[in-house]
């Protein structure tokens, strides 16, 4: 058959055209379609883009209608990736894409497929540099006029599968994050119906996994979707953030399951529901050293509104929180560490919005730390000081917008491991108020000393304080704070830090009811009980005293390093109100003192003197800050554990002008115990007595009036001392004076003051007022010897005639006297020295010289007869004398007759005899110790003992100071 007729025919010719028709096809889109793919596709790219895409192979399959490129990768200019995949694979449905009027795949399959984002600066990308070109281009386009909205693409996938995506981000080319293992899968995808269910997993640096389910309408936009986010962790992120921050990231990983609801319709809408935040291993590090380090946080529920507006947060739990900071002059250094970089200048120049936006309703019903553990390390103090807090648990809540609820707090924590402090009760927000009941259980005071001790020499060596009670807070001006409730410090031990001796301590101290208002300004306490309290008071050497030194001297303190702070003058009594300030008022119901005790030592002594106050008991009570209040005072104890003390009265201590009116009494005082004051003040030991002593002062107006009572039995005075300090008065003779005859003495001091004076001090006060009396006894003692029977005083000489030793009746009667008060003065002796006068005496003794010389004994003459005196005369003055001493006498007085003249001559010559008579020192020897031995003798025949009269040598050291006996008391002994 011939070519032409089997063409005419036609079967053959419908056969052919239909197979050359179906080779074209085949060859068009089975290699032609894939070639130009190949071919054309990276030469747009190189035209319209600054980037080189390389594609391995395509290829299509004309009958099933299957795309597949296989190695697609799109680099920069630079060379490096920007996308690519590993294989595509897209299954067409062009019959039902046909007949839907929509696109229709039957799958679409990404096989490894990756994405490159490099960030260059704020506003740089690696896109973005591969598509300027065709953004450019885009933008020199003259502008069309915008389409209408036709909604999304009428896109339908039967299967979609995305497996082993990975996703790439790098910053600045110093840090990177790369997302792996993503894996997607949808099926019946269709962008313009709902019901589309889409589920995304992928997998983060560090082995975090997320699990995304979606059910998505994209036209509106409606998504609901779940996310399951497991052990993310954070530090591969950190880099991103470190820069902002003064803090690094060493450790933190994350759970995040939740729910969420996205909208278009009408406007955003987004909600998540019972959303749960997880936070785990959380170490964040500052100099290579732990700010805060978490076991674990949980935060849940979590529910977010934003068309409500709103935010509601169940509770956040945090499991083993240890926390890191340092308190200094600049403030707390986490508050700096963990604020961004920047945000408190971005805060103070951010400009106030000119209209009020609607305001957020946020809050957290509930926050627990449970095993929390915060260091504090305070540098304020003059030596950092460690601080931990223990809290199982802290719970508090709500927080949040809502100020008008109130914050409940419930706190238990442990402050350096002993003490317990729990805090319970509620917070104001809106007010700024609180009311708390708070317990603080056995805090350690020594954790307080650098905080005051470069202000005290005192040193604290335990003390453990209790307090109980209610407390309100409100920040108001003036701020106002009360405090209702119980104060106990238990084995309170402190030193003197200058000597290290100790200084003050007790066993207890309570208080058990105090009430305290900061803004009524105002203390009352029920009762202040002391158990076993304990002072020890020292006069050192140089007279200073330990409570003197107790404050330590400021100016010293800032110039001195290590040096000893010395004492500080005087401050304002801080319970005097400033200027403009209402007193405070102070009440004190009781002071109870039981089983307290004392120590005294004054060691400018000769030798240094100490003694001790055992047994102290008794109580103050009614103290108050009113003027006119007068709080009542009743004090025993005893003085070395046998001799009674007492305090009783009343006063008036924190008044502007304190009052007291106290009487101190102390009996059976063994005056040995005071050896170093009298050795070293009156100049004697003491060997033996008692004292009962009764001391009171008032104090009333600024002035002070002291009234004491000494009251001595059985003194002896032993030897006496070498001290510089001794008296000069003759104290054995005082002591002898003040003694009576039962060996008592009692002595009465009055001293008065004016406190404001600079110079008032009440020991001077009283040594000076027994000073005073002891001068006066001791200059006048028979002053005193008078005042004991009452009359004139008796006399401290007998007066003699000249040349006499013999006593008249008055002078006996005075000596009588005498001896009557000397036998109530027991102690007392009395000394007798005659004296004479050389003038009178010795003209008297002269004159019985003479005349017995003139007058022999016995002759019966009353004158000395003529020829005796002319002889007597002519023998001293020459012979012949009173013979021209009369024939003188004549021719100057010739008017007198004989007689007269007779008379006057014999006169004249005894009285120039008795003249020339010389002195006879032998004679008023004898004459001034028979004037002694008179007195003695009238003395002992009056009563007084032999033994306590003593007469002093009148023959070696002649008393020239007159015709007398002078009288002297001495003590006996």
């Amino acid at each position: 058959m011939k070519l032409a007729t089997w063409w005419q025919r036609r079967a053959v010719r419908i056969t052919v055209y239909v197979a050359l028709a179906v080779g074209t096809y085949l060859a068009a889109l089975g290699w032609g379609l894939p070639a130009l793919i190949e071919r054309q596709a990276p030469k747009w790219v190189a035209q319209e883009m600054a980037a080189e895409l390389s594609l391995e192979q395509v290829r299509f399959h004309p009958l099933e209608w299957r795309v597949t490129i296989d190695k697609l990768a799109l680099t920069g200019d630079d060379g490096k990736p920007l996308a690519g995949l590993e294989q595509l694979v897209v299954d067409l449905e062009p019959w039902r894409s046909l007949f839907s009027r929509h696109w229709q795949l039957q799958a679409v399959s990404l096989t490894a497929p990756y994405l490159d984002y490099r960030q260059r600066g704020p506003e740089e990308n690696n896109w973005h540099q591969a598509l300027a070109p065709l953004l450019a281009k885009a933008e020199s386009a003259p502008p069309e006029p915008e389409p209408e909205p036709s909604g999304l693409p009428k896109l339908a996938i039967d299967q979609f599968v995305l497996e082993q995506g990975r996703i790439r981000y790098e910053q600045d080319q110093r840090h990177t994050t790369e997302l792996t293992d993503l894996a997607l899968e949808a099926e019946n995808f269709h962008l313009a119906r709902g019901e589309n269910k889409l589920a995304l997993r992928l997998s983060g640096p560090g082995g975090g996994q997320a699990n995304i389910t979606l059910d998505a309408n994209f036209d509106p936009l409606d998504l609901a979707m779940t996310l399951d986010l497991k052990n993310a962790d954070l530090t591969r992120f950190w880099p991103y953030l470190a820069e902002d921050f003064h803090f690094d990231l060493a450790n933190a990983q994350t759970d995040i399951n939740l729910s969420a609801h996205l909208s278009l319709d009408p406007e955003l809408q987004l909600r998540i529901e019972q959303g749960e935040l997880t936070l785990r291993d959380l170490d964040m590090v500052y100099q290579e050293t732990s700010l805060v380090r978490m076991q674990q946080a949980v935060l849940a529920p979590v529910e977010f509104d934003l068309a409500a507006q709103q935010v509601s947060l169940g509770e956040l739990s945090v499991e083993g929180l240890a926390v890191n900071a340092q308190l200094s002059d600049k403030g707390l250094d986490l508050a700096t560490l963990l604020t961004p970089i920047g945000a408190e200048e971005a805060e103070s120049g951010s400009e106030t919005p000119s209209e009020t936006a609607s305001p957020w309703q946020v809050q957290l019903q509930r926050l627990t730390l449970a095993d929390a553990t915060l260091s504090l390390t305070d540098q304020t103090a003059e030596t950092p000081v460690d601080w931990q807090f223990d809290v199982a648990p802290l719970v508090v809540g709500p927080l949040g917008t809502d100020t008008a609820q109130p914050l409940t707090i419930d706190l238990d924590t442990h402050i350096n491991q002993y003490a317990l402090l729990t805090l319970d009760g509620e917070w104001q927000l809106d007010n700024n108020q609180g009311e708390f009941e708070v317990a603080l259980n056995d805090f350690d005071l020594t954790d307080t000393i650098p905080y005051w001790q470069s202000l005290l020499n005192l040193k604290l060596h335990s003390g453990q304080l209790t307090t109980r009670g209610d407390v309100t807070v409100a920040l108001d001006d003036p701020l106002s704070v009360t405090f209702q409730g119980e104060i106990g410090v238990a084995n309170l031990v402190t030193q003197d830090a200058l000597a290290e001796r100790d200084f003050v301590k007790w066993g207890q101290m309570d208080i058990n009811h105090l009430d305290f208002d900061l803004a009524q300004r105002f203390l009352k306490i029920d009762q202040l009980a002391f158990n076993e309290p304990y002072a020890r008071i020292i006069i050192d050497e140089d007279g200073s005293t330990n409570f003197a030194g107790l404050v330590a001297s400021v100016e010293e303190d800032q110039q001195g390093g290590n040096e000893t702070a010395q004492p500080a003058p005087a401050q304002t009594d801080p319970a005097q109100p400033q200027t403009g300030e209402a007193p405070f008022d102070v009440t004190v119901g009781r002071i109870l003192f039981a089983n307290g005790s004392a120590f005294f030592a004054d060691n400018t002594l000769t030798p240094k003197f100490a003694t001790g106050i055992e047994t102290l008991t008794g109580e103050i009570s009614g103290l108050d800050a009113q003027q006119e209040s007068r709080a009542v005072v009743d004090i025993q104890g005893q003085v070395d554990r046998y001799a009674p003390v007492s305090l009783k009265g009343t006063v008036q201590p924190l008044a502007e002008k304190p009052f007291m009116d106290l009487a101190l009494n102390f009996d059976n005082i063994e005056l040995t115990s005071l050896n170093p004051y009298s050795g070293t003040y009156a100049g004697y030991f003491i060997d033996q007595g008692q004292l009962d002593l009764a001391l009171k002062y008032a104090l009333d107006d600024n002035q002070l009036q002291g009234s004491n009572q000494v009251v001595i039995s059985q003194l002896k005075l032993g030897q006496r001392s070498d001290s510089d300090k001794a008296t000069s008065l003759p104290v054995a003779l005082a002591v002898a004076l003040l003694q009576d005859s039962n060996g008592v003495i009692d002595l009465g001091l009055q001293v008065s003051g004016n406190v404001d004076d600079p110079e008032f001090a009440i020991g001077p006060l009283i040594f000076k007022a027994l000073g005073n009396v002891i001068t006066k006894i001791v200059t006048s003692p028979f002053a005193l010897l008078g005042n004991l029977l009452g009359g004139e005083d008796p006399p401290d000489h007998v007066q003699f005639a000249a040349g006499q030793s013999q006593m008249d009746p008055e002078q006996t009667a005075q000596m009588a006297r005498l001896v009557e008060a000397l036998s109530q003065r027991p102690s007392l002796v009395l000394s007798a020295q005659g004296a004479v006068d050389p003038v009178a005496d010795g003209r008297a003794l002269a004159k019985v010289a003479l005349d017995a010389r003139l007058m022999p004994q016995g002759s019966g003459l009353t004158e000395p007869p003529e020829l005796a005196l002319a002889a007597a005369y002519d023998a001293v003055m020459g012979m012949g004398k009173a013979q021209s001493e009369q024939q003188m006498l004549a021719e100057r007085l010739p008017d007198l007759d004989d007689e007269e003249r007779n008379r006057r001559w014999r006169k004249g010559l005894y009285e120039q005899l008795l003249e020339a008579q010389p002195a006879d020192e032998v004679a008023l020897k004898n004459l001034a110790s028979a004037r002694g031995e008179a007195v003695k003798a009238a003395l002992v025949e009056a009563g007084l003992a032999a033994e306590r009269v003593f007469l002093r040598e009148s023959r070696i050291n002649l008393d020239q100071s007159g015709a007398k006996v002078v009288l002297e008391l001495d003590a006996a002994g």
